[in-house]
């Protein structure tokens, strides 16, 4: 004849069988969330990798159709905005003339201190630039980097909200700006009759350009490029900055 449990033996039984069950729940919840985290993280990842190639796509696709469609091109009047198509996907497209803008490396330092006093800037973070850039000038120095006009820019419109990057260049080799692409603000911290206004003018070929572009997700890039249209390549690349930039 066959033996019953006592009863707290089989209480115990149930009890640790129950904790087993959520023991094991508990596992596999922790797999899942686990397994979900890599997937989110894998995804967005993806999302990163196509946005880049997405951008790269874009100002190649504006730089070959300066280079082809000449002064027929959307992009070959500065300033230009639109829309670049990336199968399907949309990438919001602004160029402008970097020759509009002041020259660190070879503008007058007379017109970039009244530009920056025009702008807001505070005289005494003027004679802080006027420093730097005088000490490089007497070094025969150039900034040659966008982490060297960075260091040169650190402190400087602390005193302003305007944001000294859009209307900087080392790139125009002009001693002052070109009038007819200058950026409105400039033309008017620097009074140029009737304001300026970047009114659309013919890009001359070899003109260094200013490309900003931005995904419908938010990813962006900022690069300045000369298109040259040599074997092997359709522009030079002088400046390349993802990522939001003021």
């Amino acid at each position: 004849m066959r033996r019953s449990r006592p009863e707290g033996e089989q209480g115990f039984v149930l009890i640790t069988a129950l904790w087993l069950l959520l023991l094991c729940g508990a596992v596999v919840a922790l797999m899942m969330l686990r397994g979900a985290g890599k997937a989110e993280a894998s995804h967005a990842a993806a999302v990163q990798v196509q946005a880049r190639l997405d951008l790269d796509a874009a100002m190649q696709t504006i730089a070959a159709d300066i280079l082809f469609s000449g002064d027929q091109s959307q992009w070959a009047r500065a300033p230009a905005q639109g829309t670049v198509d990336i199968d399907g996907r949309s990438i919001s497209a602004e160029v402008s003339s970097e020759a509009g803008r002041l020259d660190l490396n070879d503008g007058d330092p007379a017109v970039i201190d009244r530009a920056l006093q025009g702008l807001g800037v505070a005289a005494a973070r003027r004679t802080l630039l006027q420093g730097r850039l005088q000490q490089l000038r007497n070094q025969n120095r150039r900034i040659a980097s966008q982490a060297m006009l960075d260091h040169v820019l650190a402190g400087v419109a602390k005193s302003s909200d305007v944001c000294l990057d859009r209307y900087v260049t080392l790139y125009s080799g002009l001693t002052r700006p070109d009038e007819a692409a200058m950026p409105a603000l400039l033309a008017q911290a620097l009074a140029v009759p009737q304001g300026g206004g970047e009114a659309p003018t013919v890009l001359q070929p070899g003109t260094a350009i200013r490309v900003r572009l931005r995904t419908a997700q938010g990813s962006s890039l900022l690069a300045v490029i000369r298109v040259v249209g040599t074997l092997g390549r359709t522009y030079d690349v002088m400046r390349w900055t993802p990522g939001p930039k003021c």
